[in-house]
């Protein structure tokens, strides 16, 4: 699921109240993990959620091409910002 909040407006706290509700809904539904994806590492992490690391082959038939996605690649990936909470603690 994707929730854009472009045109919200301030004071209502609209995008961590639908995170709270999904994970209301997760937890009523037994599920033992939700993913929420990369972005808003900050917001999430307040909420318990924990980073993992991931990666992604990129690769072209062509050799010439391929060798200039591998020198683009860096610059194009997300980098989060690392951050731990202990909200349970």
């Amino acid at each position: 699921m994707f929730v854009g909040m472009e045109g919200t407006e301030r004071g209502y706290d609209t995008y961590l109240n639908v995170l709270l509700a999904l994970v209301r809904q997760g937890i009523e539904a037994g599920c033992r993990r939700i993913e929420f994806g990369q972005t808003t590492e900050v917001t999430k992490g307040k909420l318990g959620c924990l980073q993992v690391s991931k990666g992604l082959h990129v690769g072209h038939s062509n050799p010439l091409a391929n060798r200039m996605v591998g020198a683009m690649a860096g610059r194009l990936s997300y980098r989060a910002e690392p951050c731990e909470y202990h909200v349970f603690r």
